[in-house]
């Protein structure tokens, strides 16, 4: 039996379910702000934080399920077109990130098996409420990235953190381009745990609702995954792993350009991601480097501390703006 939650404060944007189950229940959140990619606003990320901590407490909730309701897109972002309006009024904006930040926090620390459903576009924000939780569940469908230097900001929502802790300075490189990452890739480098049949989508839910729940609920979810589980071919990304591992381990970003250029054997691939780095804006470029460098040693709260005061900073910046 599935109870739906009114939130009036939200619309139609999104929606909280309750499916009872044989011996617990599931909390469904579902995204459906189809004109704007699921972008975050403000109210729904109140919302979900609000709507979470009821979720904490309550006994009968055993996992928590994070979908979207439109094909092809799970969420872009924040609503980067409510801060460019808001762009006269920093309040309105901190306010957005300050609660943007909470819920990146608590999804981190969420005592409960988080699981989001990754169908289509997953970037920014939509990493933020997502990428932190304890499964992340792939189909063919995603598209994932964290393409902030593109719009004169940086990678924030504590993807410092796991930019950082990805193997062979995949981490700086992602964070530099922006590059978009395919389900095989995400799989390999560890930012989904599990890709999975697209028409399976249904019936891993239902498992979930029907899940025989032992004290430890990770493991009842880990046991129910593993059966939709798809392994894919390896990655396109995969094949230029040597080449990242050598021009993004040094300590300056001049440095990691001029490997890029001037190493013959890995033209015109080399040339051509030096190129795009430099279209970026450029002190998002050098912001994002020594941030990524810098959270290898902090703690996933002290990357978010950073990431507050960063954002800061550019708020008061016109790159953002002018995108």
């Amino acid at each position: 039996m599935t109870h739906e939650i009114n939130n009036n404060a939200v619309d139609n944007d999104i929606s909280f379910n309750k499916i009872e189950g044989k011996r617990g229940c599931l909390g469904v959140i579902t995204l459906h702000r189809a004109k704007a990619h699921n972008a975050l606003s403000l109210a729904m990320c109140i919302a979900i934080y609000q709507q979470l901590l009821c979720w904490q407490v309550d006994d009968d909730i055993k996992a928590v399920w994070l979908e979207s309701s439109i094909d092809k897109v799970f969420c872009s972002g924040g609503d980067i077109k409510q801060l460019y309006l808001n762009k006269d009024s920093l309040e309105e904006s901190l306010r957005f990130f300050q609660y943007e930040y909470a819920l990146n926090e608590l999804i981190f620390h969420y005592p409960k098996p988080f699981i989001s459903m990754w169908n289509g576009i997953a970037m920014g924000g939509g990493l933020g409420i997502s990428q932190h939780g304890h499964f992340r569940l792939a189909t063919k469908k995603l598209i994932w990235a964290m393409p902030e230097v593109s719009i004169g900001f940086f990678p924030d929502i504590g993807a410092g953190y796991f930019f950082s802790r990805l193997q062979n300075h995949m981490g700086l490189y992602l964070g530099l381009t922006g590059h978009r990452v395919g389900f095989e890739d995400a799989l390999e480098l560890g930012l989904a745990t599990h890709t999975v049949a697209e028409n399976d989508m249904a019936s891993i839910k239902q498992a979930l609702v029907d899940c025989d729940w032992t004290d430890n609920g990770a493991e009842s979810v880990t046991d129910v995954l593993a059966s939709f589980q798809r392994k894919p071919a390896t990655g396109l990304l995969q094949q230029h792993a040597t080449a990242i591992e050598k021009c993004f381990s040094y300590d300056s970003i001049e440095q990691c350009l001029t490997i890029l250029k001037q190493t013959n054997e890995l033209q015109p691939w080399g040339q051509e991601v030096a190129g795009h780095i430099r279209s970026q804006c450029l002190l998002s470029i050098a912001i994002t480097f020594q941030h990524i460098k810098r959270s290898t040693h902090f703690t996933f709260l002290q990357v978010m501390q950073q990431d507050r005061r960063i954002c800061r900073y550019f708020l008061d910046q016109p790159c953002l703006y002018e995108g």
